[in-house]
């Protein structure tokens, strides 16, 4: 697992200030836990194959 992947795409409107984003990793997002093995607490980081995410962004100015 020597290397990672990322793929975004986005879209802006700006007459609404609206935005959305939808990216894609493949051996990219590290995340760690705790484990007890013998009674032992162990940290163990690992990574993540896959992820994805959409994100919309909205936006509103009050005059």
């Amino acid at each position: 697992m020597n290397s990672a992947k990322v793929w975004n795409e986005g879209i802006k409107y700006d007459t609404k200030n609206l935005a959305a984003i939808y990216s894609k990793t493949r051996n990219m997002q590290k995340f760690s836990r705790t484990i007890k093995v013998n009674c032992v607490n162990t940290d163990m980081i690992q990574v993540d194959n896959k992820n994805k995410k959409f994100n919309i962004v909205g936006q509103y100015m009050f005059d």
